[in-house]
């Protein structure tokens, strides 16, 4: 039994990771990715000053805030925010979509994550490439 049951996990997975994305769609996938790979290389502040424009709203335990300024405060730190996308979407025009999945917060990149959850986020595609 258990073998079937991780040969209908290994299928599964491995043909979610096969989908034929359209270019655009690919594109905003693309640029999900590279903002978490951005923020696993570098850091997560300027992974998200990179990707956050000034009308970005973000929320977090305290509420709505203003995104961008938010992250101009904050010192860029060792600490790791990671993430990857397991559902995405985009609009029939190609320049707004969503994306959502898990993701997993250490104090520093040597320590074992200590917190989980999922994140959501709306994306638009702008001239110089695909923003938060």
């Amino acid at each position: 039994m258990k073998f079937y049951f991780v040969f209908a996990f290994v299928f599964l997975f491995a043909s979610a990771n096969a989908q034929n994305f359209s270019p655009a769609l690919q594109s905003m996938v693309d640029a999900e990715n590279a903002f978490a790979r951005h923020s696993k290389e570098k850091n997560t502040r300027d992974a998200f000053l990179l990707y956050l424009t000034d009308s970005t709203v973000l929320f977090d335990k305290s509420g709505p805030a203003w995104g961008k300024k938010s992250w101009q405060e904050r010192t860029p730190n060792t600490s790791l925010l990671f993430w990857q996308p397991l559902l995405v979407g985009i609009s029939k025009d190609g320049d707004l979509g969503f994306s959502t999945g898990p993701w997993e917060w250490a104090p520093s990149r040597e320590a074992k994550p200590e917190a989980y959850g999922y994140f959501a986020s709306v994306w638009r595609k702008f001239s110089d490439g695909w923003k938060l």
